[in-house]
């Protein structure tokens, strides 16, 4: 394993407390005053505050939880991911380390350990220790969904500088062979051009529907200095594609153009405009309708088998 210094990882999104970093007086005192909520053995955090967090802030609050009773743990997958800000879906079951021999690579409790047969790079700060962002991917790729894997892919590209390049060099040249061709499809198609994870399954979805792959990020001149980009647009049949509704604008009264407007005035601009949310994905045949409607051809059959598997990613 080689190892780089990183700045920083994320840390933890809420107070973890334990005896160790108290003191014995404090702890106990800490215990009274709170209604404690136990996130592992011997790590505790006050309840209301736990169960305020986002689903992926709790399982970034594991993660740390888990550091502090495993010290020299090197986390990987998902719980690199969490530590490195690339997306984590919900709130993952499992944590995951790296073991040093193929014999510890099992599930005790809700840590998961992976043997690693070859040479990753790992990152370390603030007495953490996980798999690179480069080599994260890689993993996920070969191992997880694929849909997750392009969202992942496609921020590590985004916020890392990770070439698409690096990263199918890296796949390539692994001497284990298991999950190098289904890690294929992630890391062929990621661009790092997606701004979210909803823009990224999305893509999958809809190559998965049969649909044509759209332009990505693209501008309209709304006039008046406004310009709109939209998150998807099919050039040959004049229709935009919004996965979150959200606007995004770049002009000098932002703030004042409200969605309704900014959406009608992108009308005129096309022939068709279709909108889907988290729901439409965990339904792709919904999907599938709104962009028919919305003048978008299918060009070949729907997978129907991965389509399925989009449904068993998504809670």
């Amino acid at each position: 394993m080689t190892t780089t210094p990183l700045q920083t990882f994320r840390t933890a999104p809420i107070e973890l407390v334990t005896r160790a970093n108290l003191g014995d007086d404090d702890f106990h005192r800490w215990r009274r005053e709170h209604d404690v909520f136990r996130v592992r053995p011997a790590v505790y955090a006050d309840r209301d505050t736990w169960w305020a967090l986002p689903p992926w802030d709790r399982y970034l609050a594991r993660v740390h939880a888990a550091a502090l009773r495993m010290p020299r743990a090197v986390f990987a997958r998902e719980s690199a991911c969490a530590l490195l800000g690339l997306p984590v879906l919900g709130e993952p079951t499992e944590i995951h380390v790296l073991v040093r021999r193929p014999g510890a690579a099992r599930i005790t409790g809700d840590v998961q350990g992976h043997f690693a047969t070859d040479e990753l790079e790992l990152l370390r700060a603030d007495g953490l220790a996980s798999v690179s962002a480069r080599d994260t991917v890689v993993d996920i790729a070969r191992s997880g969904h694929p849909a997750y894997a392009l969202a992942v892919a496609d921020a590590a590209m985004r916020e890392s500088g990770i070439t698409g390049s690096d990263l199918t060099t890296i796949n390539e040249s692994r001497v284990s062979a298991r999950g190098r061709r289904p890690a294929d499809w992630p890391l062929s198609r990621a661009t790092g051009v997606p701004e979210s994870v909803l823009e990224s399954i999305s893509l999958a979805a809809i190559e998965w529907l049969g649909f044509p792959a759209p332009e990505l990020q693209v501008e309209f001149d709304l006039g008046g200095g406004a310009i709109a980009r939209v998150d998807a647009f099919w050039r040959r049949w004049r229709v935009i594609g919004e996965a979150d509704g959200a606007a995004k604008y770049r002009g000098d009264d932002r703030s004042m153009l409200a969605e309704k407007r900014r959406e009608d005035a992108l009308r005129r601009h096309v022939s068709g405009f279709a909108r889907w949310g988290w729901d439409e994905i965990r339904e792709p045949n919904t999907l599938g309708s709104i962009l028919s409607d919305a003048g978008v051809p299918r060009i070949r059959q729907p997978d129907a088998t991965r389509l399925r598997m989009l449904r068993d990613l998504l809670p």
